[in-house]
């Protein structure tokens, strides 16, 4: 139950920062658009595993790059254009999409 909880803080943190950032602009969605983006690349990797086989590190570094990946390249079409910028919100977003679809995997597969 906790690993659950913990998860979904994970996975809720890219998103809550992109609606922070829209609240607070009033029309800035690019932040939502990159976690959402993180996340079907996290996913990409990590829903292929079976639910009942523990998730390898491996498996969960190379989520963590396709998630950086799909966020960077999301940030980047979406008209971001620091390259320093869009390293640390991809790194970041990247992590926590990983590392929280881990934790829901790892929940599961305990079961």
């Amino acid at each position: 139950m906790l690993l659950r909880l913990l998860a979904v803080l994970l996975l809720a943190l890219p998103v809550g920062f992109g609606a922070l950032r829209f609240i607070t602009t009033g029309d800035d969605t690019r932040y939502v658009w990159t976690a959402v983006a993180s996340i079907v690349g996290a996913c990409a990797v990590i829903v292929r595993s079976p639910p009942r086989v523990t998730l390898s590190t491996g498996l969960a570094l190379s989520a963590a790059c396709l998630a950086a990946g799909f966020a960077a390249a999301c940030a980047a079409l979406l008209g971001a254009t620091s390259a320093s910028a869009i390293a640390v919100v991809a790194l970041g977003f990247g992590a926590c999409s990983a590392g929280g679809l881990a934790l829901w995997h790892r929940a599961s597969a305990g079961r």
